[in-house]
């Protein structure tokens, strides 16, 4: 076989690349060091961005404080001090923060008074068991929280003598102690029935039945044990007097389910308990830890009010060196955006100041609206006259969070009025009231004041406020439907058909060719000769 000589024509092969050894190394080493790096970037940003989330509160409240008094500064500015910025600034905050101290002054307060009554009325009765042990008048606790009125406990030892106190505790932490119960445990005790009761005063007395010992109002009544197989189940009766609203709205709801039994086909629990029963563990470890928490809920409010009192130093200084700010902001663009940068912050600024500031003066007047409703409606129903002023400011602030404030809002009036005597029906003109009030601010003054370019589709701002909920909390919670506002006002100026009128044309449903338009229509007949 003869092999024929290339032409000289065509190039000769070329050898193929070789990869050597340090060469692999070298490419490893910076594929892994750039991959770290960029690792460590990103747990440094986010660190730092957590950090930032932090101790963005006051910078944040600040930022809206400023946008809200903006028009005010500059009106003062240009009509009153001349031009001068910095005089401007603090005539401006001397006024408003003496407004704002006449106002915490005349309405601090009976907020303060309203709120502690509310919080007493709701807050239910709980109880602490007490167990003796071996040493005399020795108790030890075995049992706090306990929002039930049966406890059973466990883990005790057969045929030994045990004493035991139940405690009341009411909202103010005061203790109120039952007589003293004493029983014996039993391997062959089925708890059936339950023994007669054992009290004493100094020491137990065998003979002494519960009914004639003198029991305080507040404490817990008729404490009976039965005994179990290394338990104890113990059953007391509420304290007489002293008992919250809660536990007074409770009764009242059992009392309504006693006598109806059935809401047409739906049968109905025989009482409370027989709802929340699986839930009472539950109910008692959430009062517990949150008794537990108080000390850490005033730290955080000394925390909030330090907060408070820096909102507005910082803001003084962003209206005063504002523009300074944003001109050295825009030094930093190169020249070909620096002027689509204005343009875009311009509007934003303007469609989230106009946004904050009209929603400042809706829930104004909402919060106002719903005092004059409901303290109206305390002519009728006497007992909400205690929490109009509460439920006023509440019904202002709620109003910033859309959807879930006018629910809060609805449920907390009707609580209100419900435990306060006003019945159902009371409850029901309450809250109906208020409801009314906000789909009136909601749809006819919202759009008047805050006006309509302002406003997105009620899906948009659900999906705004729960996303900005989820990610930054209560902020994200206030700021989230603004700031899709903002968001969607630059959107209408960079895209002016995204405001026009949508087609007729495009919301009709496109048509579908019927039979007569694909038959071809038959052949015109030729005239006669």
């Amino acid at each position: 076989m003869i092999n024929n000589p290339p032409s000289p024509d065509l190039p000769l092969p070329s050898a193929l690349p070789t990869t050597r050894p340090d060469d692999a190394f070298r490419h490893g080493f910076y594929f892994t060091l750039g991959t770290a790096t960029i690792a460590l970037l990103i747990f440094l940003s986010w660190k730092v961005l957590d950090a930032v989330l932090a101790i963005a509160a006051p910078f944040i409240g600040a930022v809206i404080l400023s946008l809200l008094l903006e028009p005010l500064v500059r009106w003062v500015q240009v009509r009153v001090t001349g031009g001068h910025r910095m005089r401007s600034v603090g005539a401006v905050f001397v006024v408003f923060l003496s407004i704002l101290a006449g106002i915490f002054a005349f309405a601090g307060p009976p907020l303060v008074t309203q709120s502690q009554r509310l919080i007493r009325f709701f807050t239910p009765v709980t109880y602490t068991i007490t167990r003796s042990v071996s040493e005399k008048d020795r108790f030890v606790t075995v049992a706090d929280g306990i929002a039930d009125t049966a406890f059973t406990i466990k883990n005790l030892v057969n045929n030994a003598d045990y004493q035991f106190i139940v405690y009341a505790v009411n909202a103010d932490g005061e203790k109120f102690a039952s007589p003293v119960a004493a029983t014996k445990p039993r391997a062959d005790a089925d708890m059936a029935e339950p023994p007669p009761a054992r009290t004493e005063q100094k020491e137990v007395n065998s003979s002494t039945p519960i009914t004639n010992v003198t029991i305080p109002p507040g404490s817990p009544q008729s404490l009976s044990a039965r005994p179990g197989d290394g338990s104890v189940r113990l059953m007391w009766q509420p304290p007489a007097e002293g008992r919250s609203g809660f536990d007074v709205l409770r009764d009242n709801i059992d009392k309504w389910l006693a006598s109806h039994r059935k809401i047409g086909p739906v049968a109905l629990p025989k009482d409370l308990d027989a709802v929340t029963a699986q839930y009472s563990d539950q109910v008692s470890q959430s009062l517990q830890l949150s008794a537990s928490r108080l000390t850490t809920f005033v730290a955080s409010s000394l925390g909030g009010l330090i907060n408070v009192i820096l909102v507005p130093i910082i803001a003084i200084f962003i209206l005063a060196d504002i523009d300074k700010l944003r001109a050295r902001t825009y030094m930093l663009l190169p020249d070909g955006v620096r002027k689509f940068a204005q343009t875009t912050v311009r509007d934003i600024e303007d469609v989230f100041g106009r946004y904050l500031r009209g929603l400042f003066i809706i829930c104004s007047m909402f919060g106002g609206s719903c005092m004059v409703f409901l303290f109206v409606a305390s002519l009728w129903l006497p007992g909400l006259r205690d929490y109009v002023l509460l439920l006023g400011v509440l019904a202002g602030v709620l109003y910033t969070v859309p959807y879930i404030g006018a629910i809060s809002t609805v449920a907390l009036t009707a609580i209100a009025a419900l435990s306060t005597g006003g019945g159902p029906m009371g409850a029901l003109v309450a809250a109906g009231g208020v409801l009314f009030l906000n789909q009136f601010f909601d749809y006819v003054v919202m759009p008047k004041v805050v006006g309509e370019t302002s406003g997105i589709h009620p899906l948009m701002a659900m999906f705004a406020l729960f996303l900005g909920g989820h990610l930054f909390g209560l902020w994200g919670l206030l700021l989230a439907v603004p700031i899709a506002a903002s968001l969607q006002g630059v959107l209408f100026r960079l895209y002016p058909q995204l405001a026009a009128p949508t087609p007729i044309a495009l919301l009709l449903p496109e048509r579908r060719p019927s039979e007569e338009d694909t038959v071809p229509p038959p052949d015109k007949e030729k005239p006669k000769a």
